[in-house]
């Protein structure tokens, strides 16, 4: 048999206030939208998760996490020497060229994601 002593516990949460870009330091406030159950806010933030799992990798089993607003993510993505996956399944047999374009001259009809 086992005896219960009641006791008051407190528990400390965390509960996000903002997000910040890593890169550039933008900063946008968050709420939480209890009927969805989801923080609405930082739709112009993006959360980026890497694992380094290869073996012969010098920071293998290293994870890093950081957050980029949509402008340093999209200049990210213009370093970039190939066009990434989301560009080539929009624009077909052309896909590297007019990556090239937008990446050059900033095209904005490019722009959207």
């Amino acid at each position: 048999m086992r005896n219960y002593e009641e006791i008051l516990a407190t528990k400390i949460d965390q509960k996000l206030k903002s997000v910040v870009c890593n890169k550039c330091g933008k900063t946008s406030e968050v709420t939480w939208n209890e009927h969805d159950h989801e923080y609405w806010g930082h739709e112009d933030m993006h959360h980026v998760d890497v694992t380094f799992e290869e073996e012969d990798n010098k920071y293998r089993s290293k994870c890093w996490l950081f957050d980029l607003c949509d402008e340093c993510l999209v200049g990210f993505v213009k370093t970039f020497k190939h066009a990434p996956d989301w560009f080539r399944g929009n624009y077909g047999h052309s896909t590297q060229r007019i990556f090239e374009e937008w990446v050059s001259n900033g095209c904005k009809s490019y722009d959207r994601f």
